[in-house]
C-alpha cells in the first residue's frame, strides 16, 4: 500500500520529587511543524527514586533531565501489534530535556491515512515501549560499548518482536545501576480519544499498545509511568559479643578480629533481559540474558575475600579467588599486625559490600524464588603464648576458629521465606555473635517505609545443622473412632537443634499443637471417603528441612450422608447441602433412613439362592430411598455383614446368632431423621408364642425365619446399606 506518512512529537514530563511534590513541565518540541497533522506527543512520570542505568545513585528531576529516556515504536498499519513487527517507527529514540522542554529529533507524526481520501478503512496503529534512562547503543548489533554493568545491550533494529533491554548487575554499590520501564497509568485504565470521534482504552500498567491517531484539538500526550524493574538489596554486618540480643553486647577485644571469608546468596539473578512488553500490569517481564523468552532463573552468587583458597581465604597475600566484592574492612587483606584497630566485623554495622556507607544497596533482578544466604567467617584471637602461624596470616601466634553458617532468610513471619519484588528496598542485617548468629530483615518501598517484616535466627556456632526430619507415632488417628494422638519429630543428626514447628494443612478439620498433639476440630463437610490432612514438622534451625505425615480423617458414626457426597453432624447439616441419604455406621457403610419399597428378603435373595453375597439394590425397587451419591452403591448385605453394621452402631447382638439390633441402632437412625427399624424380622426381642419364641431372625436355604412354625419373611421389606 502506498501512502504518505508524516510524524511529529511533543514531549512533557511530570516527575515525583523526593518530597512527593509534583513538578509538571509541558512545553513544545524542539521543532514545531507548521501546517501538518498533530505530532506524536509524550508525557513521562517517574515513580519515586528512579535511578539511572549506567549511572549509580538515586534519580531526581535534575538527573532525569540530564540523562533522558528511550522509546521504541512499532507501526503496524491497520493490524494489531502481534510481536512479529520490527521497530520501524522509533528505535531507541533519545528523548532529552533541552532549553526548558523535552525534545527529540527527528520529529515524528501520526499516520495521515483517515477520512474520505484514505486507502484503507480504519485508523492506523502504532505501539510504543519505553525505558529509562537512555543508553546509547549500536542499532545494527544492539550492543552498548560502555562498561559491562547496567544496561549492556538491546535487541537489534532488524529484530522482529518485543524490544529487550539486556542488563548485568554489579556487586559494588558504587557501580550499581538501575533499570526502569515505561507503562500507561498503573492506577487506572487510560481513555484515549481518537480522530474518528471515538475512543480507545489503554490498559493500566501496560505499554501503549495499538495507539491510534488522537483528536488534534485535545492536545493529548501519551504518559509513560516509569516503574522499577529491579530490587534494592542492602546487607549490613556487625558483631555482637557475649549477648543473644543485637546491640547489647560489648566491643570486641582488641586481640580478637572477625574476618568474613565468603558469602553466598540464592534467590535472585544478576544477569537478565527485560522484555519491555510486560505480561502483567506493572510487573517487570524478566527473561534470560539471551533474549530467548526463557523465564529468568535464580543463580547462586558467592562473593569471596580475594585471599588464597585453603579455607576460603587463608593467606593475606593471595589473589586467586573468583568473584570479589566484600567490604575491604571486614576481610583480612594484610598481616594480622598491620590490620587497623577497626578492621574486621565490629559492633558498629558495616556494609557487607564495598562501600563506606552502611546503607548503600546493590541492585538485583527479582525472580520470585525464596532467598537464602550462607556465610563463612573466622574468629581469630592473637595470643603470643600460642604457636606462631596459627592465625590466617600464617605468622601471628594465636587461635583461629572457622564458622560456616547457612540460613534461609525469612520475612513477614518466622515461617514465610523471603522472595524479592521489583521496586522494593530490602535491608538484611547479619549479626555475628560469639554465642549465635542472627539475621533479621525489613522491606520498604524505595521512598516509602513499610512495616518491619520479621527476623530469622541461626543456630548456635558449632552446632551442626539438620540434614533430615522424620515423623513417627499416632498411627491410630487414622481410625474413625479415634482422632487424637501424639506425633514425634526426630531431627538428624542427634546433635542438631531438635526443636520443630508443627502445622496442619487443614486446621479446621485436624489441629496440631506445639508438642505434636493431634486433635479433631470438625468433620463437617468432609468427603464421604474422608479428608487427607497433612501434619508437617519444620526445623526451627533451618526451615528447608521438614517432614509430613498424611492422616486420612474418615466420617464418624452417626453422621448424615448428604446427596452431595459429603458428611455432616446432625447439628451441622443444612438442607442446602442436599437430601439426607443415610447415617454412617462405620467407614465404608451407612444405613438407609427408610426401607426400600416392596422388596422382600426372599425376593432380593432369590429365595435364598444369593444369601451369602452382598447384592445391589435394584433401581426399580429403591422407592423412597434417595439415589446413591457418586461413587457409592446401595446394597442388601449378607447375614454376617448386617451383623457387623449393627455391631458398629452399638448393638449387642441377639440370641441364636440373629442379625439383631437394639435401641442404640435406632437412636442413630432417628437422630438423623430416619425411620426406626421395627418388627421382629431381625430382632432379638421375643417373637411371640410358639416354637420360635425368643429367637432372632436367621436364614435357611429358602427363607428368613425365627424358628420352626414361625412366619416367613416373604412379606417383610428390607433396609438397604450404602457402601463405598
Amino acid at each position: 500500500m502506498n501512502k504518505k506518512v508524516l510524524f511529529a512529537a511533543t514531549v512533557a514530563t511530570m516527575l515525583a520529587s523526593c518530597s512527593s511534590d509534583d513538578l509538571s513541565v509541558q512545553t513544545a518540541a524542539k521543532q514545531e511543524a507548521q501546517g501538518l497533522e498533530n505530532a506524536v506527543s509524550f508525557e513521562a512520570l517517574s515513580q519515586r527514586g528512579l535511578t539511572r542505568a549506567g549511572e549509580a545513585g538515586t534519580m531526581n528531576n535534575a538527573k532525569l533531565q540530564e540523562q533522558g529516556f528511550g522509546v521504541f515504536g512499532y507501526y503496524t498499519d491497520l493490524n494489531e501489534y502481534d510481536q512479529t513487527s520490527t521497530p520501524n517507527f522509533m528505535y531507541n529514540q533519545f528523548v532529552e530535556y533541552s532549553g526548558g522542554s523535552w525534545t527529540y529529533e527527528p520529529i515524528k507524526y501520526w499516520p495521515n491515512e483517515y477520512g474520505n481520501q484514505a486507502q484503507s478503512d480504519d485508523v492506523d496503529k502504532v505501539t510504543f515501549f519505553a525505558y529509562a534512562p537512555y543508553t546509547i547503543n549500536t542499532p545494527a548489533t544492539g550492543k552498548v560499548t560502555a562498561d559491562q554493568v547496567g544496561i549492556t545491550g538491546f535487541t537489534r533494529n532488524t529484530a522482529a518482536g518485543d524490544p529487550y533491554v539486556k542488563y548485568v548487575g554489579s556487586l559494588n554499590p558504587t557501580k550499581c545501576v538501575d533499570l526502569c520501564w515505561g507503562v500507561a497509568d498503573p492506577s487506572a485504565d487510560v481513555t484515549w480519544d481518537i480522530i474518528n470521534g471515538g475512543s480507545q482504552t489503554i490498559d493500566k500498567g501496560m505499554p501503549w499498545m495499538n495507539v491510534q491517531r488522537p483528536q488534534k484539538s485535545l492536545g493529548q500526550k501519551m504518559k509513560f509511568v516509569f516503574k522499577h524493574a529491579l530490587s534494592q538489596l542492602n546487607v549490613q554486618i556487625d558483631a555482637d559479643v557475649n549477648t543473644n540480643e543485637h546491640g547489647q553486647g560489648a566491643e570486641l577485644d582488641a586481640n580478637t578480629k572477625v574476618f568474613v571469608r565468603s558469602i553466598t546468596f540464592n534467590g535472585f539473578a544478576m544477569k537478565g533481559a527485560l522484555n519491555l512488553n510486560n505480561e502483567d500490569a506493572g510487573v517487570p517481564n524478566w527473561k534470560g540474558y539471551n533474549c530467548n523468552n526463557e523465564p529468568i532463573q535464580s543463580e547462586e552468587y558467592t562473593i569471596y575475600d580475594g585471599m588464597k583458597d585453603g579455607k576460603e581465604g587463608t593467606g593475606y597475600t593471595a589473589s586467586n579467588e573468583k568473584v570479589t566484592g566484600l567490604n575491604p574492612t571486614i576481610i583480612q587483606s594484610k598481616k594480622w599486625s598491620e590490620q587497623a584497630a577497626t578492621d574486621g566485623v565490629q559492633k558498629t554495622a558495616k556494609n557487607l559490600f564495598n562501600n563506606t556507607d552502611a546503607t548503600a544497596p546493590i541492585y538485583v533482578i527479582p525472580t520470585g524464588d525464596d532467598m537464602s544466604v550462607t556465610i563463612v567467617y573466622d574468629i581469630e584471637t592473637a595470643d603470643e603464648k600460642l604457636l606462631s602461624g596459627t592465625v590466617s596470616d600464617n605468622e601471628t601466634p594465636g587461635v583461629s576458629i572457622g564458622n560456616r553458617i547457612s540460613k534461609t532468610i525469612t520475612i513477614k513471619d518466622t515461617t514465610t521465606p523471603m522472595s524479592l519484588e521489583a521496586g522494593k528496598k530490602y535491608t538484611i542485617n547479619l549479626h555475628l555473635g560469639m554465642s549465635q548468629v542472627e539475621f533479621d530483615a525489613t522491606v520498604e518501598d524505595w521512598d516509602e517505609a513499610a512495616a518491619a517484616a520479621g527476623e530469622a535466627w541461626l543456630p548456635e556456632n558449632g552446632a551442626p545443622g539438620p540434614n533430615s526430619i522424620s515423623i513417627s507415632g499416632a498411627d491410630g488417628i487414622n481410625a474413625a473412632s479415634n482422632y487424637a494422638g501424639q506425633l514425634t519429630a526426630t531431627v538428624t543428626p542427634a546433635e542438631a537443634d531438635q526443636s520443630v514447628t508443627w502445622s496442619s494443612s487443614n486446621p479446621d478439620v485436624l489441629a496440631v499443637d506445639a508438642n505434636g498433639n493431634v486433635s479433631l476440630v470438625s468433620l463437617n463437610g468432609i468427603d464421604i471417603n474422608g479428608k487427607d490432612v497433612e501434619i508437617t514438622a519444620t526445623s526451627n534451625a533451618d526451615n528447608s528441612f521438614k517432614d509430613t505425615k498424611i492422616i486420612n480423617v474418615k466420617p464418624a458414626l452417626g453422621m448424615i450422608v448428604a446427596s452431595n457426597g459429603k458428611v455432616y453432624t446432625v447439628d451441622g447439616y443444612d438442607s442446602s447441602y442436599g437430601e439426607k441419604v443415610a447415617v454412617v455406621a462405620m467407614p465404608g457403610y451407612a444405613i438407609a433412613l427408610q426401607n426400600s419399597d416392596s422388596q422382600t428378603w426372599n425376593e432380593i435373595t432369590d429365595n435364598g439362592t444369593n444369601k451369602d453375597i452382598d447384592l445391589d439394590l435394584p433401581e426399580s425397587k429403591r422407592g423412597s430411598v434417595p439415589a446413591a451419591p457418586a461413587g457409592t452403591t446401595w446394597k442388601i448385605l449378607t447375614f454376617n455383614d448386617y451383623s457387623l453394621v449393627f455391631a458398629a452402631m452399638g448393638s449387642t447382638g441377639g440370641s441364636f446368632g440373629g442379625t439383631s439390633y437394639d435401641s442404640n441402632v435406632n437412636t442413630y437412625i432417628t437422630a438423623a431423621g430416619g425411620d426406626a427399624l421395627s418388627g421382629t424380622y431381625w430382632s432379638s426381642e421375643l417373637c411371640g408364642g410358639g416354637t420360635g419364641a425368643g429367637y432372632g431372625w436367621t436364614f435357611s436355604d429358602s427363607r428368613w425365619y425365627a424358628g420352626s412354625n414361625m412366619p416367613n419373611s416373604s412379606s417383610l421389606n428390607v433396609r438397604s446399606v450404602l457402601v463405598w
